[in-house]
């Protein structure tokens, strides 16, 4: 798969080794955007410790900017485990929906064969297969 396939659509299913390494670039990609903005000055926190509207703003757009591949990515995911994209909702459930949805999406395997969202994204192990 490519990344304008990972990250920007949602249709199709990625394995959980997929999955864990597109969350892990996203989030380290958030974190150099955050410093970036530190740097440049966007970002600041005030002398009395208080953060200035740019603050808040600057993170709400890298927020923004990063939800859709997050959603992207968590679909797919979800599409490898015969579920519906929108079982990723569970993430707001305010206690244990975090855990629930970190489990289910990163930590359980996928459909084997086939199912309705595409083909195993896992290659074939055996040369009989």
């Amino acid at each position: 798969m490519n990344f304008k396939k990972i990250f920007l659509e949602s249709n199709g299913r990625i394995n959980r080794q997929t999955f864990w390494i597109s969350i892990l670039i996203l989030i380290v990609a958030q974190i150099l955007i955050i410093i970036i903005l530190q740097l440049i000055g966007l970002t600041r926190i005030n002398e009395d410790g208080t953060q200035n509207l740019y603050f808040w703003g600057s993170l709400l757009i890298v927020f923004l900017l990063f939800l859709w591949p997050m959603i992207c990515v968590s679909t797919k995911r979800y599409h490898d485990r015969g579920k519906s994209g929108w079982w990723q909702l569970v993430i707001l459930i305010p206690i244990g929906g975090f855990v629930v949805f970190i489990i289910d999406a990163g930590f359980l395997r996928g459909v084997p064969g086939r199912n309705r969202f595409g083909a195993d994204p896992l290659p074939k192990t055996s040369l009989f297969d």
